[in-house]
């Protein structure tokens, strides 16, 4: 019973977590961070850890120009897959 449980369980997992279904939910859980952090005075979309370090969420192209003159970004790091970034974001390629 144990391993018809387990590999139950598996398959459900594996199903939630597939790119398709990522891709699907990322939008409308892009969208509801934007609704709560416009509704939340406690919840911001990125915060400065040090002199050097700022760490947030997708730097959005209609908050770029205001981190970049406010908070003197240089540079992103992002951990986002390609289509998370190619609309939403002003980005290029490093090689």
């Amino acid at each position: 019973m144990g391993d018809l449980k387990y590999g139950l369980l598996q398959r459900i997992q594996s199903s939630i977590t597939s790119p398709k279904v990522a891709r699907a939910l990322f939008y409308p859980t892009l969208l509801w961070n934007i609704i709560t952090v416009g509704m939340s005075h406690k919840r911001k979309w990125y915060d400065r850890i040090d002199g050097n370090v700022v760490l947030g969420a997708l730097p959005l192209r209609i908050i770029a120009t205001s981190l970049i003159n406010k908070e003197n970004i240089g540079g992103v790091v992002t951990l986002n897959e390609d289509y998370e970034t190619k609309l939403l974001t002003y980005s290029s390629k490093v090689k």
